[in-house]
């Protein structure tokens, strides 16, 4: 301290103060809440490395297939962190494949694209139900992709890519490459099918679902799933008001009579689960639904605000909501909120040095 010259003394430890404070604060925050569920119970009825259902084998050391009709088929990920599933749906001229892989295979394993054309011999084209790395794991193996075209996406494309960036995949930025823009409401043909593409905006803004009408399908990738320790609102793109509208349509859409297929844990749920979290994101939404203080394994060690009902867990962001914590306003805020502590510190501080000097 002694190398500091003395006028510049308090706001150093004005600084110092607003950190350690800052750090007590998230510590004592973490060590009062209490995670739900312990990590290998998040996935409900199976296990890492169990398979879901009796109808699914393993074809080999990492993937699990469970075939649900004759040109359907789920393919899992056992072994994987997050109990991975994608979805292989073939028509008969062409093959749609949802997501790419959880990209935690051994580098001695197949591609997630050499699976799907192991288990179809018509072409297989790939399309994202969303952004993040858990989903996009093989994405390279492909030579493109169907792209969800929304005004936002479209807007960023330049020379046929949309530049994917850190806080969408969640750990590095990459390129998407556009195969071909798929509008919201639109339908894929594959050959004597036909699969609706839906926005489904909540647990991040380019989510899409997808509905096969005919054999009465919902396969809604990371927007709704049963389990995996809870839904996640809390990253960048949530929103329980845009989750609230965009369930509630779905299950318009939808409903009884069909099966809805998720991307983690047990791939299938029923339309009694859907509704139940259509639900509390509304109850979320309006602000009549009564939050605590939770962490979920998917943020070890961060204080989460978690909405609890019996088996369903939701978890969205402490102090703010995603839309306003992860925006420019949000930041502004939090960035004012630090020099105000900041400057409380150093008037403080300024404060004890004038009347030491006088002494």
């Amino acid at each position: 301290m002694s190398v500091i010259p003395p006028k510049y003394r308090p706001i150093l430890l004005a600084f110092i103060a607003t950190i350690v404070l800052l750090l007590a604060f998230l510590l004592t925050a973490s060590w009062l809440a209490k995670a739900p569920y312990a990590s290998d119970r998040v996935f409900g009825k199976v296990r890492t490395g169990e398979l879901w259902s009796p109808n699914a084998r393993f074809i080999d050391d990492w993937y699990a297939v469970e075939a649900l009709d004759d040109g359907t088929f789920i393919i899992g990920e056992p072994k994987s962190s997050q109990y991975n599933s994608s979805y292989l749906l073939a028509g008969q001229e062409r093959a749609l494949l949802i997501d790419a892989g959880s990209g935690e295979r051994p580098a001695s394993a197949r591609s997630m694209r050499a699976v799907a054309e192991s288990l179809t011999t018509k072409p297989v084209m790939l399309m994202l139900s969303h952004f993040h790395f858990d989903h996009t794991g093989d994405l390279d193996a492909f030579d493109g992709a169907l792209v969800l075209a929304t005004p936002e996406l479209k807007a960023r494309a330049e020379g046929g890519k949309v530049a994917i960036d850190a806080s969408e995949t969640l750990t590095g930025g990459r390129d998407l490459r556009i195969l071909r823009w798929v509008a919201p409401g639109s339908r894929i043909e594959l050959g004597g099918r036909a699969i609706e593409v839906r926005a489904t905006p909540g647990h991040a803004h380019e989510s899409a679902s997808f509905v096969d009408h005919e054999r009465r399908y919902v396969f809604a990738g990371d927007f709704l799933y049963q389990h995996l320790g809870g839904l996640v609102a809390f990253l960048p793109g949530s929103d329980v008001g845009v989750y609230a509208d965009e369930i509630g349509k779905l299950l318009q859409a939808t409903g009884k009579g069909y099966r809805y297929f998720g991307a983690h844990g047990v791939p299938e749920f029923d339309v009694a689960w859907a509704a139940k979290v259509h639900k509390a994101m509304r109850h979320l939404a309006v602000g009549t639904a009564e939050p605590v203080l939770g962490e979920t394994y998917l943020a070890p060690g961060v204080p989460l605000r978690m909405h609890q009902q019996d088996q369903l867990l939701i978890y969205q962001p402490p102090l703010a909501s995603a839309p306003m914590l992860f925006s420019w306003r949000g930041l502004g805020l939090l960035v004012g909120a630090l020099v105000l502590i900041t400057a409380i510190f150093w008037r403080l501080f300024r404060a004890l040095g004038r009347s030491k000097s006088g002494v």
